[in-house]
């Protein structure tokens, strides 16, 4: 019984989640008559936000989602994540006076890019 509510609810998640990434985005952000992005930004912003509340479906609650940067002990930093799936109890706050968040490698469980197109070339990228 147990399996099959949480079968109905994530595809109830998963339902909204394609509605908003595929058709709600594209109808708050693209003009039809000029075949092109309003605004580029925002979009990418909104379809992220999107993916980031689906994630919090799934993820377990000490963990937590944002995005940023990654530092590692060797001084390295990664390019921007879209998504960092990281342990909230025990990531210090480390952020620029722009907000911009920088978390250690090590309490990092996952990262994610959101692309609305992927190429092969760009898949190997990234």
């Amino acid at each position: 019984m147990a399996n099959t509510i949480f079968e109905q609810l994530l595809l109830e998640q998963i339902n909204i989640f394609r509605n908003s990434f595929c058709n709600v985005s594209k109808l708050l952000f693209y003009d039809e008559s000029q075949g092109k992005l309003i605004h580029p930004g925002e979009y990418g912003s909104y379809r992220e936000a999107i993916v980031k509340d689906f994630l919090k479906f799934v993820v377990p609650l000490n963990l937590d989602i944002s995005q940023g940067f990654i530092i590692n002990p060797n001084n390295e930093i990664s390019k921007e994540c879209d998504v960092v799936v990281y342990d909230a109890r025990v990531t210090p706050l480390i952020q620029s006076e722009s907000r911009q968040r920088f978390f250690p490698v090590e309490t990092v469980c996952a990262v994610g890019e959101i692309k609305s197109v992927l190429s092969k070339q760009n898949f190997k990228y990234n």
